[in-house]
């Protein structure tokens, strides 16, 4: 009890001093990203300003897009300056200036200022002045819409309202109150959902802990890494049978599972010593459970994940609720949209909620099986909890996923660890253990019904694992028929899943196109990620602790150099399946694991944990900003728009949404309209490059949408092909039936 109660006390510190900074989270209904002509030239005695209606409290700061000339140059000193004020007011609430030589063009720019406590639904606006520049030549301003695109507020021109909107993001400084608010909005919305996620998280790897006897044998942060990751584990791997039988046969199993469990008690109940605690297993939960906090707080206000893959998945979701079975011609991906099924089956949840729950932990589960890991490899607890903080509050990865709806990703990235400590202790058990040998096939199939492209990595190290293991105690025989025990699982489930997929005319070419068909990041886009936050302190540290672990001779510092090279090579040869800039994202697992042996080779680790400790809550405060505004489709005058559809509009309703140009030739939903599917239980289509030209013409359009049904056409706040003015101008067409908070929808008078 002592030490639930100093760990309950290091939570409460942790969290004040996080939420005592002024980290900048953005407000989702305050955004404006359509940037379609300058606003105008900024110079003495011209102004661009905004209006604007803040949602939420202690405004803290302000973003603009600026507009550059080619050939713009100015005097040294030059400087512009933003003003923020009440309506109608005279005086700045907040004056900040920028240096002329920090503008470049299509940058944004953030003015930051102390916040302000009673900003919730108040008016507010600002502008910017370049009273104290000389421009020399061209010119500079801020980028703007063509359009009224942001509600409850409208662009400024010397101080007098125009038609359009600046491109514009407001933040807010969230403080312990308010993230306590946000949390508990955040779990208030689903309080049974979110009870059962957390017991599906733990329980199963429990039990499964207690089965094998393993209950007690580990101290209490191992203990809960461990149970927390078999859950996830077991659950994924759970999912092979959905692909021939369905989620009757996924459900049944669980049953089966439980019920054997539950026999099992009665019969001879497994012994359960008692769980012991150090140091670092409190600090470890107490990071853990700060980590999970912040990871629901970057969601506040949002009802939805984040940008296109993210409706994707609920698709997968909604097909194995409906149908009873995930896509066939999805091959991969299947074990986190089961796992979300299960959720919505037990719970009743919606599918975004259930994908929110879900897919946030598993950045604390990363972090979780980063630590058993690295504890593995260095002996060290302390290390391990250097590495799960590295992992949750400093390198962008994985963290930075969540903006871009990689769910899955994140699952496969919270099992390889586990995988891997499980393949090693099988492996390097002195004698044969059928525990250790079913955790191993359990963690390998959890991970290959993650993310089929993690297997390489797996695939790699374990190979590598043998290798160090068989030349350090000359077993290569013994430790070979453990690797092909692995291999034997491996080609088991492969077979059985190759199997269902060419019983269902899915060929050997589908499967290979569909997988390096894959969009890809490219390879700047993922080295500015990685760069971002803290990510170049954790590339130096990373350095430090890697050139130590092989000057040391470490074996694992070894490993981890040698399996990074080996998957450079692949990614080179094979990039349409593992392409650099995959492997780049991923590089947060070798680098938190170098850092943690760093930590573990200084001498007083107590006084490295704490500064660990300290390190890691200047990191939260910028986790808290994870959230990249432009990946923001859906909000919550989006769930409202979507309630007035379910209540106003037949079941058979068929609505056109507006798209965008998004990867090579596929147009995707630009806005909330993506989601109406899952929310508003609405069929959408939408237009490709294929059905219509880059500039739609309502005239046009018209025997498309009555060929295809459409009833309505819904238009949220995000630009994309289709117009507004195209629609309201032809009334006899088509009736606006909702207009509120920059959402448009208008009815097919055809359809009728």
């Amino acid at each position: 009890m002592r030490g639930a109660f100093v760990a309950g006390l290091v939570a409460l510190a942790l969290g004040a001093l996080v939420f005592a900074g002024t980290a900048a989270v953005v407000e989702p209904a305050s955004v404006q990203d359509h940037a379609a002509i300058p606003a105008g030239a900024l110079t003495r005695g011209q102004t661009r300003g905004q209006t604007f209606v803040f949602r939420a409290p202690r405004l803290s700061a302000i973003q603009v897009r600026w507009a550059v000339a080619d050939d713009f140059a100015f005097a040294p000193q030059s400087r512009v300056t933003f003003h923020l004020r009440a309506p109608a007011s005279a005086f700045d609430l907040a004056t900040v200036s920028l240096p002329l030589d920090q503008i470049r063009h299509n940058d944004f720019a953030t003015f930051e200022f102390t916040p302000i406590p009673d900003s919730q639904d108040r008016a507010y606006s600002f502008f910017l002045d370049a009273e104290q520049a000389e421009i020399t030549r061209g010119w500079f301003s801020v980028w703007a819409s063509d359009a009224d695109a942001l509600p409850d507020g409208a662009l400024t021109i010397n101080g007098e309202p125009a038609g359009n909107d600046l491109v514009m993001r407001a933040y807010f400084a969230p403080d312990g109150a308010l993230a306590w608010a946000a949390l508990r909005d955040t779990l208030g919305r689903e309080p049974l959902a979110a009870g059962i996620t957390v017991l599906i998280w733990l329980v199963p790897g429990l039990a499964l802990l207690w089965l094998a006897g393993d209950l007690g044998k580990h101290p209490l942060g191992e203990t809960v890494a461990r149970a927390s990751g078999l859950s996830l584990a077991a659950l994924s791997a759970a999912s092979l049978v959905t692909l021939g039988w369905g989620s009757g046969a996924y459900l049944g199993l669980l049953a089966l599972s439980g019920g054997a469990l539950i026999l099992r008690a009665r019969a001879r109940p497994a012994p359960v010593n008692r769980v012991r605690a150090t140091a670092p297993d409190w600090v470890l939960l107490a990071l853990a459970t700060l980590a999970l906090a912040i990871s629901f707080i970057q969601l506040w206000n949002l009802p939805a994940p984040l940008w296109v893959d993210s409706p994707t998945h609920a698709a997968y979701i909604k097909t194995f609720l409906d149908s009873g079975r995930l896509p066939l011609a999805s091959i991969y991906h299947l074990g986190y949209h089961s796992i979300v099924a299960l959720l919505v089956q037990l719970s009743g949840a919606s599918i975004p909620q259930a994908m929110i729950l879900v897919g946030q932990l598993l950045v604390t589960q990363t972090g979780l099986t980063t630590f058993l890991l690295c504890q593995r490899l260095t002996g060290s607890a302390v290390a391990g909890v250097i590495s799960a903080s590295v992992i949750w509050f400093l390198c962008p990865t994985p963290t930075y996923f969540v903006t871009w709806g990689r769910y899955p990703l994140l699952l496969g990235a919270a099992l390889l660890p586990l995988a891997l400590l499980a393949a090693s202790e099988w492996i390097e058990s002195p004698r044969f253990n059928a525990r250790a040998f079913f955790f191993a096939a359990l963690t390998f199939v959890g991970l290959a019904f993650a993310h089929i492209r993690l297997v390489a990595f797996y695939a790699v190290f374990v190979a590598l694992d043998f290798g160090f293991a068989s030349w350090r105690v000359r077993r290569g025989a013994t430790f070979a028929r453990r690797v092909f025990g692995l291999a034997g699982i491996a080609l088991l489930v492969g077979a059985i899943w190759l199997g269902v997929l060419f019983g269902n005319q899915i060929s050997v070419e589908a499967i290979l196109a569909f997988n390096a068909g894959a969009p890809q990041i490219d390879l700047a886009t993922a080295l500015a990620v990685m760069r971002s936050y803290w990510g170049d302190w954790v590339a130096a540290l990373a350095a430090i602790g890697g050139g130590v672990a092989l000057i040391r001779k470490s074996a694992s510092g070894w490993r981890l150099l040698i399996g990074s090279a080996l998957l450079g090579g692949i990614a080179c040869g094979a990039s349409e399946w593992i392409a650099p800039s995959f492997l780049v994202l991923m590089a947060f697992l070798p680098m938190a694991i170098w850092i943690g042996d760093l930590a573990s080779r200084l001498t007083f680790k107590r006084a490295i944990l704490v500064l660990g400790v300290l390190v890691s809550l200047a990191g939260a405060r910028e986790m808290l900003t994870i959230v990249n505004p432009a990946t923001i489709l859906y909000t919550r005058a989006d769930a409202a728009a979507a309630d007035w559809l379910a209540r106003n509009t037949p079941g058979e309703a068929r609505v056109l949404v507006n798209s965008f140009l998004w990867y090579g030739a596929s147009y995707l939903p630009a806005d909330g309209g993506g989601w109406l599917p899952y929310t508003a239980q609405r069929a959408i289509e939408f237009l490709d490059a294929t059905s219509a030209p880059a500039q739609v013409d309502a005239d046009a359009l018209a025997p498309w949408l009555a060929a295809r049904g459409i009833t309505h056409i819904y238009l949220g706040q995000r630009a994309g092909i289709l117009r507004v003015e195209n629609f309201a101008r032809q009334p006899e067409r088509y009736t606006l039936v909702y207009d509120r908070a920059g959402i448009k929808i208008f009815r097919v008078r055809n359809a009728d």
